[in-house]
């Protein structure tokens, strides 16, 4: 009998593939220069054991991030979406009158705008 999972979609299983090349490639860019809002899961469905770790440490040497940690599985979306409304509405509403404060190449990037 086969149960289906998460893990045993082909969409998922080929976003696991290329892992390693989304992380050399935002290793490469420089870090973005504008306000961040972070979820962290509590890295159970992640498969690694520094999940919450590389996370922090990436937050960490960002000019203007928040992170929010949840006691939840990484697909965030399916199991705290009323915490996440209502965190991503209070972060919006704190942005309102900063966006010309923030560098052009930071709003647009070289490849994320």
């Amino acid at each position: 009998m086969f149960i289906h999972s998460t893990f045993s979609d082909k969409n998922v299983r080929s976003e696991g593939k290329h892992i390693p090349k989304a992380i050399d490639l935002i290793n490469s860019e420089p870090k973005p220069n504008l306000p961040m809002l972070m979820f962290i899961s509590d890295g159970s469905e992640t498969g690694g054991e520094s999940w919450i770790e590389a996370q922090k440490e990436y937050a960490s040497d960002l000019t203007d991030a928040q992170t929010i940690d949840l006691d939840c599985g990484h697909m965030i979306h399916k199991y705290r979406q009323e915490q996440i409304t209502k965190e991503m509405r209070a972060f919006i509403e704190s942005l309102n009158g900063i966006a010309d404060s923030i560098p052009a190449r930071s709003r647009h990037g070289t490849r994320w705008g």
